[in-house]
């Protein structure tokens, strides 16, 4: 990420990422649903009843987990299955970060 310009703050757990004051600030998210602790799920979930609504993705290798149908069911967090490419994971934290504007033409 940080070849691609993106300034990156990398956490062991769930919980390390909620004790970080910076956090709400961050423009995205990338989480792995399979974390030791709290899941990423409860991650979303914690940070959404906080009131803290950061876009993120989920990253997971375990499509049994429902990881796609449940981001989908909630419509708001897209689903990538490892292994993914650079510029598959690249897309979609492009299009979450940057603003949707309409184009203008003159």
């Amino acid at each position: 990420m940080r070849s691609h310009d993106y300034a990156c703050s990398v956490y062991e757990s769930a919980e390390s990422a909620l004790n970080d004051p910076a956090l709400p600030s961050m423009q995205c998210l990338v989480i792995d649903i399979q974390l030791s602790g709290m899941s990423g799920f409860d991650l979303r979930d914690r940070l959404h009843k906080s009131g803290i609504r950061i876009p993120s993705l989920f990253i997971s290798g375990h499509s049994r987990l429902g990881a796609p149908d449940w981001a989908q069911s909630i419509g708001d967090t897209p689903c990538v299955q490892k292994p993914f490419d650079e510029q598959q994971l690249l897309t979609v934290i492009d299009g979450l970060v940057q603003p949707h504007q309409p184009t203008s033409v003159s």
